[in-house]
């Protein structure tokens, strides 16, 4: 008789209409996913980690009747409008004897979204790690590239040193061998000018001996 008054009291249908206003949105999600935090452009908003953000949705009956408008970001709210009507409602409701199978219900269902909401933010994480490989690997990429050019660049430079180095030790072997050859030459001339005996006598006797001498009478 109780679990029959209570059951059709006005106060319990506006309970039970509450939380199954609750219910269908949260089965929904479990079905299509739950929608990320968005700015008011329907961007992504992403957390101090720089990752994705869920919006707001229940983990247990606290939160469940406590749920309100308020928790959700505007496209949410512009996604599923029924939201805004969602009224809170005393979690003793819910403890009533007639309550029991709704109860163990909405405790599967936050079992399924959580469940939801962890291969959610696994799949983004995954997706988040593909594409981070995949920049590091176009960085690495063009790290490669540049790399690959300045050992071109410098080997060319060393080619062009190199045969610099060739032709000036070119330079210096020619200097070398002409200055070998001039000393050489200087050498051989020297030993020729030794060699010789020329037929030289002193001043002195050549004077004497080609003087006419002087009659006595000449002198004075």
């Amino acid at each position: 008789m109780t679990k029959l008054k209570d059951t059709k009291s006005p106060l319990a249908l506006q309970a039970r209409e509450a939380i199954e206003a609750k219910l269908i949105i949260l089965r929904l999600w479990i079905e299509t996913g739950i929608p990320w935090v968005r700015n008011d452009e329907g961007r992504c908003v992403c957390d101090e980690n720089d990752e994705l953000q869920l919006d707001y949705f229940p983990k247990d009956m606290r939160g469940l009747s406590q749920w309100m408008h308020e928790s959700q970001c505007r496209y949410t709210l512009q996604k599923h409008p029924a939201i805004l009507n969602f009224r809170s409602f005393s979690r003793g409701t819910l403890d009533a004897p007639h309550n029991n199978t709704l109860k163990e219900e909405i405790r599967s269902l936050f079992s399924a979204i959580e469940q939801t909401a962890s291969s959610q933010l696994d799949k983004t994480r995954s997706k988040q790690a593909i594409t981070d490989a995949q920049s590091d690997g176009e960085q690495k990429q063009i790290l490669i590239q540049v790399l690959e050019r300045e050992i071109l660049k410098y080997r060319e430079q060393a080619r062009i040193a190199n045969e610099e180095l060739q032709e000036t030790r070119a330079l210096q072997a020619r200097q070398k061998k002409y200055y070998e050859d001039e000393l050489q030459k200087l050498n051989n001339r020297l030993g020729e000018v030794r060699t010789r005996r020329p037929s030289v006598v002193s001043l002195g006797k050549r004077i004497s001996s080609e003087t006419p001498p002087v009659e006595d009478g000449e002198k004075e």
